[in-house]
């Protein structure tokens, strides 16, 4: 790699648009100056926006799995470190790097949880609030020393203390990190890890230990609108040689793996290469019964599968433990099951072999372990899982609870939303699909339904196939049609697709919401998966006769809705009508609204379109648009001799999502601000631009102020010219409906231009 002053120097990041995506294949390569402009230009807004990732991807995942290249360092520091203080470290070393603060950079208040700070309390009476932001949060004394207790409430203490600096420092590596120089990937991202608290320790800055993952995600900069004033510094040097640095002299905000010594039987593993520690008997108490390992196996180490399955259910592989066994090869003498199916508790792993006999599952575990079939890290992913998994503490702080109690630094981010249909829908979710009478919506959720439980592609998204379960509370015989109809159109046989066609009561916790969650578990068992997701068609019948206005009969459904999701992991869609004020969206009080996690509106067109608008999502990114038309097909004739139809989704005219126009919600300087910006694109967007997402046309932020001034405030003073730009601008951007970085704005649409 050349030098600083070379200006053909790149680097390559991984460009994303939301943490929430599931595909990560945007990766490009940027010049020093752009880099610089890039992570220095703070956009005004939420904190979440546009990332990059500095690793390079094998695949289109963002996976430390398939990191392959890293050639800029990032270093997170959060602690209280001033910018003086980092530039002077960094001019110590002689180091090339930009130094960015972030969007809580200079924060008055942190809220810390009422459970650790009673537990630190207790440990240590005589502390102060400063001791606890020192000694909990790693805050220097700077910050921490005069803090006081401000307020609190049932979950959060509130703390006032000395404003923090928090910053983002990117090194340039001076050679970068390649997983190909390394034996395989576990060792190539354990040397990561090491070299990042090995630069960390160099600098003595107290960092963020997330930092050391090869597949971590770093938003672009961006600063509350009413917030601190940005800082930033380039500091000039050479390229960081980070692999000649010294190893780290001692632990700062992270601890170093743990290696327990083990004997032929332990049920506890360490890793030789990395140093991580897990003890299987805690694990499997906390995660044993909803592990899929069939599923971890296919997914890290297929060539075990044998491809024999039986009863559904049992997933036949080589045995981990086949070197001992008297005759070596393939024989269909050893499966594992998925937790949950064949009517298991948990998951198991047999063989019959006489030199397996009366070894445990775990002891299998760890057999799997040492032959690098699966990583510790597969153990609790999310993927491997079919619910969230949910570890109780070894030792409970009150003896008379057992709720589980997850502490702060045990905490992991969760960097991979789990929406089995992408961009839609999320697994152990809430979802609403409302429209007027005869706007489409239950053949659109029903088409939606079967596509989740047959795996298809749909509207060109990925579905992850599961068990879907439709509650036929009114319609029967068109439902009947519409599934028939929809089976033959696609020749789909044996899918996890099962329908309840009678009424339920899911008002009354005591009446049909237990007997739900049984069914929901009983079909899953029989299917040999998930349910994935559970319709109920439609809300109003499932009150039993309640009040959807009331917030007591909503705020009843919400919970016993809230009970199934916990209780099956599955999503959990309601058909719903519109209100009679359709801007006002779906029917009856707005508790529904708050609680679930989807809302999608589907409403008729002039003519025979239809579309599907996504106007909530807590997770995922709002604003899809999916149109659609109905077709109309025969399915034979009545005793009466009458042709009997049914419609269906067409999918030769459904098209690809496009991105909701803001403009019917907009109004004043806002929608005029988006109409000139809208123009501008059209007529001069370029793409390829640093910061500016792959795909998307932009234009410089200039461009858009001056047509502004021109256009729309042509008589006022420069004084109210911007005033009422930034307001604008800020609204467009803080809403998503409008992207700014580096010094170029476009339009937020959730496909390409």
């Amino acid at each position: 790699m050349a030098g600083p002053t070379d200006s053909a120097t790149t680097f390559g990041f991984t460009f994303g648009a939301s943490h929430t995506q599931s595909t990560w294949g945007d990766a490009r390569r940027v010049s020093w100056p752009a880099m610089v402009e890039m992570l220095t230009a703070h956009v005004p807004g939420s904190k979440e926006g546009n990332c990059i990732v500095p690793a390079i991807f094998s695949g289109d995942k963002r996976k430390k799995e398939e990191a392959t290249q890293i050639d800029v360092a990032f270093l997170d520091s959060d602690s209280g470190t001033t910018l003086d203080e980092i530039t002077a470290a960094l001019n110590a070393k002689g180091w090339e790097a930009v130094v960015s603060s972030t969007h809580s950079h200079m924060t008055t208040q942190t809220d810390v949880s009422v459970t650790n700070w009673d537990r630190y309390f207790a440990k240590n009476n005589d502390a102060t609030p400063a001791d606890f932001l020192r000694d909990e949060k790693g805050y220097l004394a700077a910050v921490a020393e005069g803090a006081e207790v401000i307020g609190s409430d049932e979950k959060y203490i509130h703390l006032q203390h000395a404003p923090c600096p928090k910053f983002r420092i990117a090194l340039p590596l001076k050679q970068p990190w390649r997983a190909a120089d390394y034996p395989d990937q576990a060792t190539a991202n354990a040397a990561w890890k090491e070299r990042i608290e090995a630069l960390a320790s160099a600098l003595d800055l107290p960092h963020d230990q997330a930092c050391t993952d090869t597949s971590r995600l770093f938003y672009l900069p961006r600063r509350p609108i009413r917030g601190a004033i940005p800082e930033t510094a380039v500091v000039a040097g050479s390229f960081c040689d980070v692999f000649s640095l010294p190893s780290a002299a001692a632990p700062r905000l992270f601890e170093q793996p743990k290696v327990r010594p083990q004997h032929a039987d332990a049920l506890e593993y360490a890793d030789p290469i990395t140093g991580e520690f897990v003890d299987l008997t805690s694990w499997a108490k906390g995660f044993g019964r909803t592990f899929l390992i069939a599923k971890a196996l296919r997914e890290r180490k297929p060539g075990v599968i044998t491809g024999l399955i039986v009863d559904n259910c049992k997933v036949h592989i080589d045995c981990p433990n086949g070197a001992t066994h008297t005759s070596a090869g393939r024989d269909n003498a050893s499966f594992v099951v998925n937790a949950g199916n064949g009517g298991t508790e948990g998951f198991v792993v047999h063989c019959r072999h006489a030199h397996c006999t009366g070894k445990d599952r775990l002891f299998f575990v760890r057999r799997m372990l040492e032959e690098r079939w699966l990583g510790i890290d597969d153990l609790t992913a999310a993927e491997f899982h079919n619910q969230r998994p949910k570890p109780e503490p070894a030792t409970p702080d009150h003896a008379d609870t057992n709720l589980p109690l997850v502490y702060f630094d045990d905490i992991e981010p969760c960097l991979d939303v789990r929406d089995f249909v992408q961009g839609v829908l999320v697994e152990e979710g809430s979802a609403v699909v409302y429209g007027e009478s005869n706007a489409g919506k239950t053949f659109w959720t029903t088409d939606l339904a079967l596509h989740v439980a047959a795996g298809r592609e749909w509207n060109g998204r990925r579905v992850e196939q599961g068990g879907v379960i439709y509650c036929v509370l009114e319609g029967g015989a068109g439902f009947k049609n519409r599934v028939a109809a929809w089976r033959n159109e696609t020749l789909e046989r044996d899918i996890p697709f099962a329908a309840i066609p009678v009424t339920l009561n899911l008002l009354d916790t005591e009446a049909d919401t237990p007997k739900l969650i049984e069914a929901i578990r009983g079909a899953a068992a029989k299917m040999g998966q998930p349910v994935k997701l559970v319709v109920v068609d439609t809300l109003s019948r499932a009150m039993a006769g309640g009040n959807e206005n009331a917030p007591d009969d909503m705020g009843a459904l919400v919970r016993n809705m809230d009970q199934i999701r916990q209780a099956t992991g599955a999503c959990l869609l309601f058909v719903h009508h519109s209100g009679k004020d359709a801007a006002k969206g779906a029917r009856g009080h707005s508790l529904l609204r708050a609680a679930i996690d989807t809302e999608i509106e589907v409403v008729a067109g002039e003519g025979e379109g239809k579309a599907a608008t996504v106007v909530k999502q807590r997770e995922l990114k709002k604003g899809d648009v999916f149109e659609f038309v109905l077709k109309v097909v025969e399915l034979g004739m009545n005793r009466h001799g009458e042709a009997v139809t049914t419609c269906l989704v067409d999918g030769a005219n459904v098209g690809e999502a496009r991105a909701y126009s803001p403009k019917r919600s907009l109004k004043g300087h806002p929608k005029r601000a988006y109409e000139i910006l809208e123009n501008l694109v059209s007529a001069s967007g370029r793409m390829g631009d640093a910061g500016v997402p792959s795909g998307y046309s932009s234009v410089p932020e200039k461009w858009w102020r001056d047509q502004f001034y021109e256009n729309a405030m042509a008589a006022a003073d420069t004084k109210t010219k911007e005033k009422a730009f930034r307001r604008a601008a800020d609204g467009l951007v803080e809403n998503h409906i409008v992207g700014m970085a580096t010094g170029r704005v476009w339009i937020v649409r959730q496909g390409k231009s």
